[in-house]
């Protein structure tokens, strides 16, 4: 299993305990990139057809991300696996 899997895994697993560059890594992978950034909103845009995705970068001393925007990535990984 590669240290990618076991991200992904993680997400799914717990998502609470994710840092933001745990999440880019993983849409990265999934074929999105960056389309815009305001602040600390980034919009994450898929290489083909599919939704857009807007995720919330940790601020004001907090290590990880909104376990919201982890369930959004989750949901990507579930539609493209299943």
């Amino acid at each position: 299993m590669s240290s990618l899997e076991k991200l992904k895994r993680k997400l799914v697993e717990n998502p609470r305990g994710i840092r933001f560059s745990e999440l880019l890594r993983v849409l990265r992978d999934l074929g999105y990139a960056e389309s815009r950034q305001r602040g600390s909103h980034y919009v994450f845009r898929p290489s083909g057809d599919g939704p857009s995705v807007m995720i919330v970068k940790p601020h004001g001393g907090k290590p990880f991300c909104a376990a919201v925007d982890v369930k959004k990535v989750t949901r990507i990984i579930e539609e493209q696996e299943g």
